[in-house]
């Protein structure tokens, strides 16, 4: 059997805020009314849609924003908590102790640092660095849309 790829394209983009304060908006313009302001590491999804310097990008929760492209890096990986209350640990696993930054609320903003067996460490904009669980992080993903033809 013989496949081929017809088409494949990403239609989405993970990006990650690379300053505390940057402003999201409610249009493409530095002049539209601000929609929230986020921390550094807050990660965002873009859609593919660029104007005027802005990314049109989704929240955690889905919500639409635009962000300029100068306040996010593609070169990043963020996540988010989206659990009320989330122990942050030294290690990965619920074995090892509290991590000296305690708990992250929800909206906690993290550079994810990568990691195993349903962990990731993380650091904080402070620098902290600890490890959370996977279920308790949002991440945006890169997605790729792909046709095939079987032959």
């Amino acid at each position: 059997m013989m496949m081929t790829l017809i088409s494949a394209g990403v239609w989405a983009q993970s990006l990650c805020v690379q300053r505390s304060g940057a402003v999201l908006r409610s249009a493409p313009r530095a002049s539209a009314s601000p929609s929230w302001k986020v921390s550094k590491y807050m990660p965002l999804a873009g859609t593919g849609t660029f104007q005027n310097g802005f990314y049109q990008v989704q929240d955690v929760d889905g919500q639409t924003h635009w962000v300029a492209s100068r306040d996010v890096s593609k070169k990043m990986n963020c996540g988010v908590v989206t659990v009320r209350r989330s122990l942050l640990r030294t290690g990965p696993g619920r074995e090892f102790a509290a991590a000296r930054a305690g708990i992250a609320d929800r909206y906690s903003p993290f550079l994810d640092l990568g990691g195993e067996d349903g962990w990731t460490q993380v650091q904080d904009e402070g620098g902290e660095k600890s490890w959370i669980n996977l279920d308790h992080l949002w991440k945006p993903s890169r997605r790729m849309r792909m046709s095939f033809d079987h032959d």
